[in-house]
């Protein structure tokens, strides 16, 4: 359990570092495509607003990783059906907002392809769309990996001994 506890956390805080560099490289395309006079200038909104969430995800999540490893792996230590009880409760959580997450996920790339498929000539609202169609793309595909990570762990976490290991 606790090699499965590690993998997970060692991958929630690598991703967190890409989810900051997603944050800050939108925020850059943000502002270089607002200063621009194109037809898309629309597009720094969503990836502006997007990448505002990114940063605070991404850095929370890594601010806070190494704390609740070490307080998790101490509750295996010396509480593991506590631990079991608690994590098991916690990922089924997290796996359940998932859900969530991904259909919000996937009704923004519908609203981003409809404003990009609706103004003709390309328009601010299309950019809005393209700007939407790359963070929701992006934020979808990385929600996808993190929720395949935590369902391993989760299945790892059920399967774990509930008494001390002495």
């Amino acid at each position: 359990m606790q090699h499965a506890l590690v993998t997970y956390f060692v991958g929630e805080k690598r991703w967190s570092l890409v989810f900051v560099a997603l944050g800050v490289a939108a925020q850059a395309a943000a502002f270089a495509v607002w200063r621009g006079a194109g037809p898309f200038r629309g597009a720094a909104l969503p990836l502006a607003g997007v990448a505002l969430i990114e940063l605070a995800v991404g850095g929370t999540v890594f601010l806070r990783t190494d704390a609740q490893v070490a307080q998790l792996e101490d509750q295996l230590r010396r509480e593991p059906g506590a631990f079991h009880a608690a994590e098991t409760a916690r990922m089924t959580g997290i796996m359940r907002s998932f859900t969530v997450i991904k259909t919000v996920e996937i009704a923004l790339l519908g609203v981003a392809v409809a404003l990009l498929l609706a103004c003709r000539p390309p328009a601010f609202a299309a950019g809005v769309g393209l700007g939407l169609l790359l963070q929701a793309g992006v934020t979808l595909a990385a929600d996808v990996v993190a929720e395949h990570r935590g369902r391993i762990y989760l299945e790892a976490v059920k399967g774990a001994p509930t008494t001390p290991v002495p």
